[in-house]
């Protein structure tokens, strides 16, 4: 089960971070044949550790996923597209 905690900080990361995400995407589809993918993450990555969190990766359809070290047992997803934002959290065992 997430707890509130869990939830919480997720959440707050996230909310620092989404507008972010969003700009890189619709940057990306106008972008992508001129630009190193790799400058996106760098960017993301720091958004994400100057939000609170660990950034573990973004891939080119902008799934991003984040852990928090308090946490260490939680991933932080948010997906990106033209038309929708959305935030997924999940517990291992």
């Amino acid at each position: 089960m997430i707890t509130e905690a869990e939830k919480q900080i997720g959440r707050e990361i996230f909310a620092k971070v989404k507008g972010k995400l969003d700009y890189l995407q619709a940057r990306w589809q106008d972008e992508r044949e001129y630009e190193d993918f790799q400058e996106y993450k760098d960017s993301m990555k720091k958004s994400v550790q100057e939000a609170g969190g660990e950034f573990r990766s973004l891939d080119k359809r902008f799934n991003l996923v984040f852990t928090v070290a308090l946490f260490p047992k939680m991933a932080y997803k948010a997906k990106c597209t033209a038309t929708k934002l959305m935030f997924y959290m999940s517990k291992s065992n």
